[in-house]
């Protein structure tokens, strides 16, 4: 009895769409200095615009805006998801991150999605 194998492999996406979306879901990790391991996406446009309406007025205060952005690119904490829908719950996300986990989120959009410079990765929401 003869059986016949087919396998099938998955090549990259090559169409320019299938290359997007590859990249739109990419997730990259970076280490802080109390060795935790963070995860970053690169955020959706929506979730720039979901921040300004959870922030409402504080929206309109560039420093704030600028400080707690670096938290959209945020996907999860040691494994762990870190999720915000309220202003609160964002400043609890941002009060765990601390300084260090901060740190490392800002070097991490820096090397990994294009920021030059501490204050584009800050303010990158605000484009």
């Amino acid at each position: 009895m003869t059986v016949k194998l087919d396998v099938h492999t998955t090549a990259p996406p090559t169409s320019p769409t299938a290359q997007a979306l590859a990249k739109a879901n990419e997730t990259i990790d970076v280490t802080d200095t109390l060795n935790r391991r963070i995860t970053l996406k690169k955020p959706r446009v929506l979730d720039q615009l979901r921040l300004v309406e959870l922030l409402g007025e504080s929206a309109q205060n560039d420093r704030y805006l600028v400080m707690v952005s670096p938290l959209l690119y945020v996907q999860a904490i040691d494994g762990e998801a870190l999720l915000f829908s309220t202003k609160r719950e964002l400043e609890a996300a941002y009060q765990q991150l601390g300084e260090e986990g901060l740190t490392a989120v800002i070097e991490g959009i820096k090397k990994h999605f294009g920021a030059s410079n501490e204050e584009d990765a800050r303010a990158n929401v605000k484009k």
